[in-house]
């Protein structure tokens, strides 16, 4: 049996539920990199606050975050905190 994997980048804004997303091929710095700086593009105008948890992806030196992006991270082991997990529940 071969399994094969595909990455769902998302965010979701809780003011008017615009939705962005990027289907990858990997999980990385340098994914998240390329999903923060689409997000950025697609929202030039706004300052933009997205609450990530501890993935090591999320949190790596090497992330490059677009100058209208803050990032917020949750404390560890606290993805019920996360209002974005319960897109994913209904996703799948």
């Amino acid at each position: 049996m071969v399994r094969e994997y595909i990455y769902v980048y998302g965010a979701v804004s809780p003011v008017d539920g615009v939705m962005d997303s990027l289907i990858l091929p990997c999980a990385s710095s340098e994914a998240m990199s390329l999903f923060l700086a689409e997000v950025s593009r697609r929202h030039p105008e706004e300052l933009i606050l997205m609450v990530i948890d501890g993935a090591g992806w999320h949190t790596s030196n090497e992330l490059e975050v677009p100058e209208n992006i803050v990032l917020l991270q949750l404390p560890p082991d606290s993805p019920e905190l996360n209002p974005a997990e319960h897109l994913w529940e209904e996703l799948r």
